[in-house]
């Protein structure tokens, strides 16, 4: 987030925060309370002494008897340690510390409970660990792509939004949605990457480039995928084919995570290396070799090949014949090209496969918008 913007959301922030200097306070009180523990302490002491006259008794018995109460005294000592237990009390504060959830504001406590996510704000927005986690905090949690957090149905229509997370992260652009919400604020939910409202797309995240051969050593192999913004890629895999008829097996697994960025109007893209990328066949003499891609519950979200189509025998994709996407490179292609969609629309079916064309991995491809 620019300097400037999080400097004008944060005043108010700040202004807030002030008013719990309190805290401060409560903390002195127990520093002083540890204090009267060590009076208490002093307290012992004397009743200690009064065991002096004890040795008062070896003169006169009666006197020892007197002797006696003060022992009586040393149990009044015993109350004062009643006081230390009393101190005890500061271990409740711990409490206080004790972080929330990410997406939601937690006045007077710092920090989350999610260590990444509170480590990535922190990192440019120390208020959130050093003061409190507040509505801008929440907010910066998917400003900054640290994390991501649903998108309640109300922060869709005009009224009122019970995200924080998703109320401080338009309000970052548009300071009226912080009081007030109405239609241009829902609107700008997805527009901003603040989550995603109305239907999401038909294939929700979907492999949109491709590259795996080229002139001379193969350079910058691997896959993008594509989607809505926010869209979390933990758990999700690429899994690479061999499909030679004397293969048809698995022989490399991407593993991806975070999530997709908003690059173009509510969706974006991510960039996988994979390097040793299996090339086809020969030159003149095709043969096929594909990718799966598979959700967190190792679901075949896609399957798609160059060069052919085959049916593999292991892995995710097993006994799932694959769809030939009908472009291909070959052993001359340029460097810095690659296979891709083409097209406007923001599902896979909205685009058409084309290339090899100049690669822009990690970026809509060129020819390619997102609506």
């Amino acid at each position: 987030m620019p300097p400037a913007a999080l400097a004008g959301v944060r005043g108010v922030a700040r202004g807030r925060g002030d008013q719990h200097g309190g805290r401060c306070r409560r903390g002195g009180d127990r520093r002083r309370g540890a204090a009267g523990a060590g009076a208490s302490g002093g307290g012992g002491a004397a009743g200690a002494g009064a065991t002096g006259g004890a040795a008062g008794a070896g003169a006169t018995g009666g006197t020892g008897g007197t002797g006696g109460t003060g022992g009586t005294g040393g149990a009044g000592g015993t109350g004062g340690t009643g006081g230390i237990g009393g101190t005890g009390g500061t271990g409740g504060t711990g409490g206080s510390t004790g972080g929330g959830d990410c997406c939601t504001a937690t006045p007077g406590v710092t920090g989350c409970n999610d260590a990444t996510v509170q480590a990535c704000v922190c990192a440019t927005d120390s208020f959130c660990c050093n003061t409190e986690w507040d509505t801008v905090c929440a907010g910066e949690t998917l400003l900054a792509s640290c994390g991501t957090c649903p998108t309640p149905s109300d922060c869709c229509s005009a009224g009122s939004c019970s995200s924080d997370a998703v109320v401080g992260c338009v309000s970052d652009s548009d300071s009226f949605c912080a009081t007030g919400w109405d239609s241009i604020c829902a609107g700008e939910v997805t527009s901003l990457g603040c989550g995603s409202c109305g239907s999401p797309p038909a294939s929700g995240v979907w492999i949109n480039e491709l590259h795996y051969d080229n002139a001379g050593t193969d350079t910058g192999e691997g896959v993008e995928v594509a989607g809505a913004a926010g869209t979390s890629l933990s758990g999700y895999t690429l899994v690479f084919y061999n499909g030679s008829p004397t293969q048809l097996v698995s022989y490399m697994t991407k593993t991806l995570s975070g999530s997709i960025p908003n690059q173009q109007n509510g969706y974006g893209t991510v960039w996988v290396d994979a390097t040793n990328i299996q090339n086809g066949g020969a030159d003149g003499s095709p043969e096929p070799d594909g990718v799966a891609l598979v959700d967190a519950g190792n679901n075949v979200i896609q399957f798609l090949s160059y060069e052919g189509s085959f049916t593999p025998t292991d892995a995710a994709a097993a006994g799932q014949a694959s769809t030939d996407i009908g472009v291909s490179e070959l052993s001359t292609t340029p460097v810095g090209q690659s296979l891709g969609l083409t097209g406007t629309g923001h599902a896979y079916a909205s685009f058409t496969w084309s290339g090899p064309a100049t690669a822009t991995p990690g970026q809509p491809n060129t020819g390619q918008t997102f609506n």
